[in-house]
């Protein structure tokens, strides 16, 4: 892997990528270390979207915390 690039979407690539999705799982790796995790949960929450995290919890802030708790479609598992 050592100086392999991994290619990334921008958050508008996401959007019209899945946007016909019924469950998006976040998992492999650590999914908040994504700049936009936040922003990317809460579209598709709003479009009715079921979503699964995988994660160690370790970047979830309390403001994160109230935040994800108001989402209705959210599914969060932690890992150690």
């Amino acid at each position: 892997m050592k100086g392999r690039k991994i290619p990334s979407m921008s958050l508008e690539q996401v959007k019209e990528g899945f946007k016909d999705a019924k469950v998006l799982f976040h998992l492999g790796g650590e999914p908040w270390v994504t700049s936009d995790m936040m922003e990317m949960i809460e579209y598709f929450d709003a479009q009715g979207i079921n979503q699964i995290m995988s994660t160690n919890g370790t970047l979830i802030t309390e403001s994160i915390a109230k935040r994800l708790a108001a989402l209705k479609l959210f599914q969060l598992q932690l890992q150690s």
